[in-house]
């Protein structure tokens, strides 16, 4: 409540009009406070949140290219295509090409489109 005094005494609000309203104004600054405080602690709780993400993905990259060396190896082995390994990864050019390279079935005729 000393916060909410003195800065209505700064305002220039009359004294009568800070006695009235002291008391709820208080209140109010008080539960602001709080508020203020909660948001404070939920942004520290995001930027844990975001640098556990970020550790998350910094592992996963390293598995990723630990595997991808170890498909290289186990291809270079079997004497298989340069680009062999790139077929176990998503959005790889390799096996987006392979299925291009796959002859289309043929149309029965009379069948319509679904």
């Amino acid at each position: 409540m000393k916060h909410t005094l003195a800065g209505l005494m700064r305002l220039g609000v009359p004294e009568a009009v800070r006695d009235t309203h002291a008391a709820a104004l208080g209140a109010e600054v008080g539960r602001a406070e709080e508020q203020l405080a909660g948001r404070v602690e939920v942004e520290r709780q995001l930027r844990a949140l975001a640098d556990e993400v970020a550790e998350l993905k910094a592992e996963a990259n390293a598995i990723r290219t630990s595997l991808y060396g170890a498909l290289l190896g186990l291809g270079a082995k079997q004497k298989s295509p340069k680009k062999w390994a790139d077929r176990f990864f998503l959005g790889s050019g390799d096996a987006r090409a392979s299925e291009e390279d796959e002859p289309e079935a043929p149309e029965a005729e009379g069948a319509t489109p679904s």
